[in-house]
Parts: structure tokens; C-alpha cells; sequence
């Protein structure tokens, strides 16, 4: 079956072996020298490797959650955390392989921006950034871009044109709303 952005929530992660955007990306992270789970140490002893990263998100095609649409009310932690060699800035980022960015995963961005502009007020050392990798589906390059939350919250809100996932309630059971971004490689 093909992953399409048309397919229910089970059609898309359950019928379909690989979450092609999540697979690009750590094509990426790699192609770019990065090593997932670098230590500090590592990183001072080997000057081939460009940073670390880690996939600290769920994925419901290889680590499914129950309910985790309810969890993530609770419990706020983007898809990756890379940093890269000797940086100040630490990326939160989220991934997508489409352009229809959920009401809810705009909302988790902006709370994980609040921490991460409360953080940054404290922190002497390192600053942290959150924004977003976009792999368009069906590609199946590797080629992604990334959107810092600036440039997402002012697309989002110049952006009134509301859409919802047929079939697909959020926790007060209405449909899920989504716009689409105009977000271009």
C-alpha cells in the first residue's frame, strides 16, 4: 500500500513498512557526517564526526505508543535533538514528510519554543533552537529543508485556511484541523 497523505491514521502507519520521512532523515544526519548517540567525548576525540544526534520522538511504525496523542499532552519531546561539533546551539526539530502541518504538532512547537526562549534566558553555555526538517513525500531523496520555528509561526499565521483529516478526532473528539504550509525545497 502507498503512504499517502489521503490514507487514514492505521493505513499510514501500520500497512507500510518505513516512515520514508524519518528514514531521510537519518540518511541525512549521516550523509552529513553526524553519529547517532555521540558522546561529548567522542566528539573531542574523532574530528571526522560533525555532531550527534538522537531520535528522541516516537514513531508509531516502529515504537507505537497507545493513546500517544494523549501522552503528548504530558509528555513534550521533539523527534530529534542534533548537535552539531563544536556548536553553542542545540535543534530540537521536529520531521514531516508532508506539507499539512496539525493544529496539535503547531501547538507542541510552540510550547517547545517557549522552553527553549526560557532556557536560553538561563544559559551561558548553549542555546537551544526548535524548528522543523521537511522531506516532501513520495521523494525518495534526501533531500530535506529546514524551517526554523520563526519562519513556521509566520507562515501559520498569514495562513487562514483551515482543513481537517476526515476520520481523525482529537481528544474532545472533533476532527483533527491542519493547514497546508507553503513550504518549498
Amino acid at each position: 500500500m502507498t503512504d499517502k497523505h489521503t490514507n487514514s491514521f492505521e493505513e499510514r502507519n501500520f500497512q507500510t513498512q518505513q516512515d520514508q520521512a524519518d528514514f531521510r532523515m537519518q540518511q541525512m544526519l549521516k550523509e552529513k557526517g553526524f553519529v547517532r548517540g555521540a558522546t561529548d567525548k567522542e566528539l573531542d576525540k574523532y574530528d571526522h564526526i560533525a555532531g550527534s544526534y538522537q531520535k528522541v520522538g516516537t514513531d508509531p511504525k516502529d515504537g507505537y505508543v497507545p493513546r500517544f496523542y494523549d501522552v503528548r499532552k504530558v509528555l513534550l519531546i521533539p523527534d530529534y535533538v542534533i548537535y552539531p561539533r563544536d556548536s553553542v546551539k542545540l535543534y530540537l526539530s521536529e520531521v514531516k514528510g508532508t506539507n499539512k502541518l496539525k493544529e496539535d504538532d503547531y501547538e507542541s512547537l510552540i510550547e517547545l519554543q517557549e522552553r527553549a526562549l526560557s532556557f536560553n534566558e538561563m544559559s551561558n553555555s548553549i542555546t537551544m533552537e526548535v524548528g522543523l526538517w521537511w522531506f516532501p513525500n513520495p521523494s525518495k531523496n534526501k533531500i530535506g529543508k529546514y524551517y526554523s520555528y520563526s519562519s513556521i509561526e509566520k507562515q501559520w499565521m498569514s495562513n487562514e485556511n483551515w482543513k481537517v483529516y476526515e476520520g481523525e478526532k482529537d481528544t474532545k473528539g472533533n476532527p483533527k484541523r491542519y493547514k497546508e504550509m507553503k513550504w518549498k525545497l
